[in-house]
C-alpha cells in the first residue's frame, strides 16, 4: 500500500456494495477503487458507469490478474464468504467482509487460518459496531453511569419482504436470513457492550415468511456474574408505537435497545432522542449521532492494514457473532440452554 491510498476491488456489486462505495467516497484518497467485481458483469458496469471509476472484471481472480491490488471488499450472499476470502488471502489480499462474516464457526475457522498463513488481516464488516449512539453508550456503562449492568435488552419489529431474491433461499443466506441480515447486527452489539455470554436459551419459529428461515424469535442470554440480555426479533410484524421517556416518537421498525442498571437506565439508537442516546429519559450530549458507520468502519480497516494490526472487528474477535447465531438456531431447535465458548473473542 502506498502514498496513492489502499487499492480495493469491490467484489459483488449489488444493494449493499453501495453504501460501501459511500463510505469509500467520504474517506478521500485513503482508498483508490480498482475493480468493481461481479459475475453478473453488467452488474460490475452499472458500478463502474454510475462512480465513474473502477475497471470491471467477472471473478477475483481476473480482477487480481489484470490490477494491482491490495485489498477486496466482499459484498456477497453469506454462502460465498469464506470460498472467495480463502481465495483472496491466498493472493495476499487484505479482506473485509460484510457481515454476517459466515454461515458457521467451521467457516470462520478456515477464514481466519487463511488470513494468518498470509499475513493478511480478515476484518468482519459490523459497520454498526462503530454507531455513534452505541459508542458513547459503552462510555456511560464502563464508567459506572448507570451502575452495575443488570439487562440490557434489544427489541426489533418489522415487516420485511424479498428486497433481495436470495434472503428467501437457505443455501444463500444461512439457515436463516433474520439472524444473518440483521440478527448479526444486534448480536454483536451485545458482545460489544457486554462481553461474551456463557450460555443462551432461545424459542422461535418459521412462520412461513418470505425470507428464509426463522422469521421471529426470542432469546435470553445469561452470563457468568449473573447479568443477563434479552434480544427480540420479527421480519413478520411491526411493533406498536410507543415512546422513550418524553423526549420524541419511537419509531419501532428502529429498535428497543437499552441496559438497566443498579443506578439508571441508558438507552440508545436512530432514534431515540435528538443525539441517539438517554440516560434516565435525559438526552445525552453525543457529537455524533450517525448509526450507518459504513466509512468508520473503512477506516478502521485502512488503519489495521497501514499500521499491521488486528482490527477491532477481526474475524477472530468476531467469531464468536457466528457462534452466537449457531446456538440460537440449536436452541430454538432443542428447547435447551445451549453454552457459548466464545473462541478468540475479547473484552472490549
Amino acid at each position: 500500500m502506498n502514498a496513492t491510498g489502499c487499492k480495493v476491488a469491490v467484489v459483488g456489486c449489488g444493494r449493499i456494495a453501495r453504501e460501501h462505495v459511500a463510505g469509500y467516497q467520504r474517506l478521500g484518497d485513503l482508498f483508490d477503487i480498482k475493480a468493481f467485481v461481479d459475475k453478473d458483469i453488467s452488474r460490475a458496469e452499472g458500478f463502474a458507469r454510475k462512480y465513474r471509476l473502477g475497471s470491471t472484471y467477472g471473478s477475483l481472480e481476473e480482477a487480481a490478474r489484470s490490477e494491482e491490488l491490495d485489498a477486496v471488499d466482499l459484498c456477497l450472499p453469506p454462502s460465498e464468504h469464506c470460498r472467495v476470502t480463502v481465495a483472496a488471502a491466498g493472493l495476499g489480499l487484505h479482506v473485509l467482509v460484510e457481515k454476517p462474516l459466515a454461515v458457521t464457526c467451521d467457516e470462520v475457522d478456515k477464514m481466519v487460518e487463511a488470513g494468518q498463513r498470509s499475513g493478511v488481516v480478515i476484518m468482519s464488516g459490523q459497520s454498526r459496531r462503530f454507531s455513534g449512539p452505541l459508542r458513547k453508550t459503552k462510555q456511560i456503562i464502563d464508567s459506572g453511569g448507570i451502575g452495575k449492568p443488570l439487562l440490557g435488552y434489544v427489541s426489533y419489529g418489522m415487516k420485511v419482504g424479498l428486497n433481495v431474491p436470495w434472503w428467501g433461499d437457505p443455501k444463500v443466506s444461512g439457515p436463516s436470513n433474520l439472524l444473518a441480515n440483521w440478527g448479526a447486527h444486534s448480536l454483536d452489539e451485545i458482545y460489544y457492550l457486554y462481553g461474551v455470554p456463557a450460555r443462551v436459551y432461545a424459542e422461535g419459529r418459521d412462520t412461513g415468511g418470505p425470507t428464509a428461515g426463522i422469521d421471529i424469535f426470542s432469546a435470553v442470554f445469561g452470563y457468568q456474574l449473573g447479568f443477563v440480555a434479552n434480544m427480540n426479533w420479527s421480519y413478520v410484524s411491526e411493533m406498536p408505537t410507543g415512546q422513550v421517556g418524553e423526549i420524541r416518537e419511537l419509531l419501532p421498525t428502529k429498535g428497543i435497545k437499552g441496559c438497566m442498571g443498579t443506578q439508571g437506565t441508558v438507552q440508545y439508537g436512530q432514534n431515540v432522542g435528538p443525539t441517539g442516546v438517554l440516560l434516565d429519559g435525559r438526552t445525552v450530549p453525543n457529537d455524533d449521532t450517525d448509526v450507518n458507520q459504513f466509512h468508520t468502519m473503512l477506516r478502521e480497516f485502512h488503519a489495521a492494514i497501514a499500521q499491521r494490526r488486528e482490527p477491532e472487528t477481526s474475524a477472530l474477535r468476531c467469531r464468536v457473532v457466528v457462534e452466537m447465531i449457531e446456538a440460537i438456531l440449536k436452541s430454538c431447535e432443542t428447547h435447551e440452554v445451549v453454552p457459548i465458548a466464545g473462541k478468540g473473542a475479547i473484552e472490549y
